[in-house]
């Protein structure tokens, strides 16, 4: 990218702060065009995003459970409600980290 090794240490971290997404140094390293920077942190952040869907998912689940030990059915009006909130939990995930396919 044309920078002294200084610069691109400070460009990495700057980057890191910003978009939250780790980058290993020997990653770092093979990062040689504004490129390849682009696509390592698209690809970080989607691999983000699909943690988070999941830690989602499973809550939902355990919410599904535990109404269903306390005795309670869980409707199709519950499963919507839910599907709805998570639907708008990963859209404020997606515009929080600017992330857009």
């Amino acid at each position: 990218m044309g920078a002294d090794s200084l610069d691109i240490v400070e460009m990495m971290l700057r980057f890191e702060e910003a978009f939250l997404v780790p980058i290993r140094d020997d990653d770092a390293a093979q990062l040689a065009t504004v490129g390849d920077v682009y696509d390592y942190l698209k690809y970080g952040l989607k691999l983000k995003l699909q943690r988070v869907k999941q830690r989602i998912r499973i809550k939902l689940q355990r919410k599904r459970l535990r109404r269903l030990e306390e005795g309670h059915l869980y409707t199709k009006e519950d499963m919507k409600r839910d599907y709805e909130k998570l639907r708008s939990m990963i859209e404020d995930l997606r515009d929080d980290v600017m992330f857009k396919e």
